[in-house]
Order: C-alpha cells, then sequence, then structure tokens
C-alpha cells in the first residue's frame, strides 16, 4: 500500500521537486501551500495523510506551529522538517517537539528515501504503542476482548520487527556505510531487540484459551488466492502449502481478508508471487515474496 505523503512548503518549486522524488519512490503526495491548508488536509482529505514533510520557514504558520497543532491533533502522524536555514538550536527544537526528522535544503534523494523509511517504521511504532496503551487500559476487562487484541498485537509488532530486521540486514550487506552511522546502527539492532522480546512475551499468551472457531489455513490461503487471482488474472500466483490441514483457532472473515491484502499488495508491486505455508510444531508461518524491482536508482 503506497504512504501518502503531505509535503508543506510556501515554495512551489521546491514542493514541486520535493514530490517528484517522493513519486518516484512510490508515494502518494498531497502538497499545501501553507500550515493553514495543511492542517485542513489532515482532517478531510480522503484518504488518511501517513505522514508530512513540511518546511519550517512559512509565512503566517511556521513549520514548527504546524508541528505543534498536529501533535495535539494526531499525535500518532509522523512529521519531519526540511529548512535552507538549519541550526543545531532549531534542529533540536523541532525533534523536541516531535519530528521524527529533520533535513537542510538543498536536500537528496537518499535523504527523502531515508525520511519516508523512517516515517513509516515511526508510524508503525506508534501503533503499536497505542495497542500496548489500549491493553492496559483494558486490565480487568473480559478475556474475550483482552484475546482479540493481543491476536491484533502479535500481527502488528511481528510486522514492525520483520520491517525492521530486513533494513537492517540490507544496510549491513552494503559497503561504504560511514563509520559515524556505526552507532546508529547498534542502537537500532538493540531496539529492535527489545522489540522482539515485547513480541515472544504475547506469543507466551495462552493461545488454546482463544475464542474463535477451528479453522484450516491451508484452506483459508487457497480462498484468499483463488480471490486474488479472479480479480487479477494476468498474476502468476504460485502456492507451496502442507498437504495436510493446518489447524488453527480463529476468525475465518479476520484471516481471509488479512491474507487476502497481504497478497494483494505483493501482486501490486509484481506480477509473479509465491506464497508459501510452513509448518514448524505449534508454531506456523506464512511467506509471501515477489520479484518487484523495488525503489529505483535515480529519480
Amino acid at each position: 500500500m503506497k504512504p501518502n505523503v503531505l509535503v508543506v512548503d510556501d515554495n512551489q518549486t521546491h514542493r514541486l521537486v520535493l514530490s517528484a522524488y517522493l513519486k518516484s519512490l512510490g508515494c502518494n503526495v498531497v502538497e499545501a501551500p501553507n500550515g493553514q491548508e495543511a492542517i485542513h488536509l489532515i482532517d478531510s482529505h480522503s484518504s488518511p495523510i501517513d505522514m508530512v514533510i513540511s518546511d519550517m520557514w512559512m509565512p503566517g504558520m511556521s513549520g514548527l506551529e504546524l508541528l505543534k497543532t498536529v501533535r495535539t491533533r494526531r499525535p500518532d502522524l509522523p512529521i519531519a522538517m526540511i529548512s535552507a536555514m538549519a541550526s543545531l538550536e532549531s534542529t533540536l527544537e523541532a525533534i523536541n517537539m516531535g519530528a521524527y526528522g529533520y533535513v537542510t535544503k538543498p536536500f537528496t534523494r537518499p535523504q527523502i528515501e531515508d525520511l519516508v523509511q523512517r516515517g513509516i517504521h515511526r508510524a508503525d511504532e506508534l501503533r503499536a504503542v497505542r495497542l500496548l496503551r489500549r491493553l492496559e487500559s483494558l486490565e480487568g476487562s473480559s478475556h474475550t476482548v483482552i484475546a482479540d487484541l493481543v491476536v491484533g498485537m502479535r500481527h502488528e509488532l511481528a510486522n514492525i520487527s520483520q520491517a525492521l530486521r530486513l533494513n537492517l540486514d540490507t544496510i549491513r550487506g552494503q559497503s561504504g556505510v560511514p563509520f559515524s552511522l556505526h552507532q546508529n546502527y547498534s542502537d537500532l539492532e538493540s531496539s529492535l531487540d527489545d522489540l522482539v522480546s515485547v513480541l515472544t512475551r504475547f506469543k507466551e499468551f495462552p493461545v488454546n484459551d482463544l475464542p474463535g472457531d477451528q479453522l484450516d489455513l491451508v484452506e483459508i490461503v487457497q480462498m484468499a488466492a483463488k480471490q486474488a487471482t479472479q480479480d487479477m488474472p494476468q498474476a502468476r500466483l504460485s502456492l507451496q502449502l502442507p498437504e495436510t490441514e493446518v489447524n488453527i483457532l480463529g476468525s475465518q472473515p479476520d484471516l481471509f481478508r488479512a491474507f487476502s491484502h497481504v497478497i494483494r499488495n505483493a501482486l501490486d508491486a509484481s506480477d509473479q508471487v509465491e506464497v508459501s505455508l510452513i509448518q514448524n510444531g505449534n508454531d506456523s508461518q506464512i511467506e509471501v515474496r515477489d520479484w518487484g524491482t523495488g525503489f529505483p536508482s535515480e529519480v
């Protein structure tokens, strides 16, 4: 699914250049010439805004004022700042107010790509935090409500940890990583280990007590794949599934919807997709591989 990125800058040329970078990275772009228009779009745009990249110094409402306003309305919305007059003081001020990134003009394509990747990860982290807080607020509620929430949190946390691990492995495999980034890399690995520890604790939740129907996971994956190929007949979708049933407890509509969503996303990226269901003892794992081209090397 393409992220919806709101670009805020009173300079039309700068907006167009930044929008071109973002579109080349596979983003949907919405533009605003000032802070007030940006707030209106965040509140009313037909597709929810996933992240904001704003100029810091604009007439009327500055980028910092926009940041402060958005943090009260959408605390889960990642916001990055761009400025031609950067200073250590202004950078620290933006970060302390909640900006997840800060880039100086003239910016480069790799800098914008990094902003997008970190914005997506930041949004995932904030969603996980909201789920954790909700779980705390439900202490003492019915077992059914908490069990449903834990299942959702397992899924969210697993997605986040897998995405982080994938990106860290990619960085590790690249040559010429600046020495100054080694500490940042170590910090990310440490944070990922913490996240995996949280996920492990949730996996210890008594699954046998969860409400739901007895389902065959193989059958649900086959149904989701069949629906996807009917909607996209040109796609080449292969399945690697066990010959025997893989029984789980859960909600058939929810699982079907989740698998359909993942398979469709893969088919949007590539016309060749492979779905594997791997069973290891009591654990089952779904792997979806596509042969998409990824980000282009140049705009």
